[in-house]
């Protein structure tokens, strides 16, 4: 099972970022989702922060 990407509104590092993060977890690697899922995660506040004029 392939993850598919998000909306095209999202950027394409988080894009792919969570895309190898969730493709991780569905090939039981944890280690390698967790180093992706944090990084999106990483890259989400900062978009948010700056939509927000911080």
């Amino acid at each position: 099972m392939k993850y598919t990407s998000p909306p095209d509104f999202v950027p394409e590092d988080i894009k792919h970022a969570l895309a190898v993060g969730v493709n991780a977890i569905l090939a039981d690697d944890h280690v390698l989702a967790k180093i992706y899922l944090d990084f999106g995660n990483k890259l989400v506040d900062h978009f948010d922060l700056a939509k927000q004029g911080a």
